[in-house]
């Protein structure tokens, strides 16, 4: 098996076309790309399961499955990993939580990263809506108070609101 192939995998997970398979397909297919990722050292296999971690939070199909893989490449970051991944993934944990129903869980790793990482637009802004669904509107006007004033939020925060009737 060609090293290609992790590619190929990691765009299945990704991917509209695999939308329809259920959990226990994806997590097969997610099983599959771990142990041919596996052959090719443990460096890659470290990147792998990392990147098997975002494609399943990204799309938020399975945040259950989501959430186990992330638990699986969070021992693994380390020095050696780029900042980005450990980032990313601090935020996915959060995400896949509220999308499996753990509100209160999820609010507290976002406070969590929103303390280390208090400029992050998009950390914010996932908080806000957390705040909005959970009816703590004052809460979320403050975050959304501060998004509009960074460069490039204010558009987003506006279509928000300008898409729902019910703010108007």
């Amino acid at each position: 098996h060609s090293p290609l192939a992790l590619q190929g995998y990691l765009r299945m997970l990704g991917s509209e076309s695999t939308a329809r398979f259920d959990e226990q397909q994806i997590r097969v297919l997610t099983q599959e790309f771990l142990r041919a990722s596996e052959r090719w050292g443990e460096r890659i296999k470290q990147k792998s399961i990392i990147e098997a971690a975002m494609a399943l939070s990204h799309r938020k199909a399975h945040p259950k499955l989501a959430l186990e893989v992330i638990q699986q490449a969070e021992p693994l970051l380390n020095d050696a990993n780029a900042k980005y991944w450990e980032e990313a993934l601090m935020l996915q944990k959060p995400l896949m939580l509220w999308e499996a129903g753990d509100q209160d869980q999820a609010i507290e790793l976002m406070l969590k990263y929103r303390k280390k990482h208090p400029f992050n637009a998009i950390s914010n802004y996932h908080l806000a809506q957390m705040y909005e669904e959970q009816g703590k509107i004052d809460e979320a006007l403050t975050l959304y108070a501060e998004l509009v004033a960074l460069p490039n939020m204010k558009d987003l925060v506006d279509s928000k609101f300008d898409s729902q009737i019910d703010y108007m």
